[in-house]
């Protein structure tokens, strides 16, 4: 409800400590999500549906301590991080 009622929008804030780091998570899949989602008092499940640009991702295996993407071989900095099943992709920066 953070999520929904905020100024910001999807703010990291909000986000808690997934397998990769703080960050917000997206999967490609709902049906992954929906362990995820919110559940109301009515017994339905809520789960916002966003089209999200992960710009240059990096896969890693699951490393805890993320907070931002590991740095480019090239300079600079990934956009994004994805699993090795490639099933959700995380994103550390939405002031990009």
């Amino acid at each position: 409800m953070n999520i929904l009622k905020s100024d910001y929008g999807l703010d990291n804030r909000f986000s808690r400590e997934g397998m990769y780091g703080t960050g917000i998570y997206f999967a490609d899949n709902s049906n992954y999500s929906k362990t995820y989602s919110y559940q109301t008092p009515q017994n339905t499940f809520q789960m916002f549906f966003c089209l999200v640009i992960v710009g240059e991702s990096v896969t890693l295996a699951p490393n805890k301590s993320l907070t931002m993407p590991p740095a480019k071989p090239s300079g600079g900095h990934y956009d994004s991080v994805r699993n090795s099943n490639s099933t959700h992709y995380v994103i550390y920066d939405f002031n990009k």
